[in-house]
């Protein structure tokens, strides 16, 4: 099961062709949901399922958020990837790969969810980008302070963030970001100022 859903994780990663790459990414996301749902075989110790499993567990996530996202179901998506970084091992997530990838993804994911929730766009591009090399630093961090700015209304504080997602996976509890004034907030404001 895990080498299906690597073989048509890569063929959709090949293909052009819209209808081929949904193909793929549905075959791939088959497989991962079969391989979530795999019992242990009787002749397989539980140590070494278990060790096993959590080696392919944040692949198949990741090919689930993958279809799920292609087919723009944002909301499965956001679940799957969640999953995976949950169970991946904490260096996958803070070096180049599949995992930091799809931490991008994630926060992709949040962006385009209706409505968009950027708030979590902000955190999961920013913790991507914090460990991307260039090229693709700049690209993260450009869909991050977008994000920012339109929860916050500017860019100030934002390296709260860079700090807060350098040594945590999701957002810490009691991790806040003050949002934009609404239109009846600045109009309050400038009667008041004026």
């Amino acid at each position: 099961l895990t080498f299906e859903v690597f073989l048509h994780k890569q063929e959709a990663d090949k293909t052009t062709d819209p209808a081929a790459k949904q193909a793929a990414l549905e075959a791939a996301a088959g497989f991962a949901q079969k391989g979530l749902a795999a019992t242990k075989p009787k002749e397989m110790s539980d140590a070494d399922f278990e060790k096993m499993k959590a080696s392919v567990t944040p692949g198949f996530y990741g090919a689930i958020a993958a279809d799920a996202a292609n087919k723009k179901d944002m909301k499965t998506a956001i679940t799957n990837y969640t999953e995976e970084l949950k169970a991946s091992p904490p260096a996958a997530t803070t070096t180049p790969g599949t995992v930091l990838q799809d931490t991008y993804y994630l926060g992709l994911a949040y962006y385009q969810a209706t409505p968009p929730e950027y708030l979590n766009c902000t955190w999961f591009t920013s913790r991507a980008a914090a460990f991307t090399p260039e090229p693709y630093k700049s690209e993260f961090l450009k869909v991050a302070t977008y994000c920012y700015m339109k929860y916050h209304g500017n860019a100030d504080g934002y390296d709260a963030v860079t700090s807060a997602v350098e040594t945590n996976m999701f957002p810490p509890s009691g991790f806040a970001i003050k949002p934009a004034p609404s239109p009846a907030d600045i109009v309050a404001q400038v009667i008041a100022s004026t």
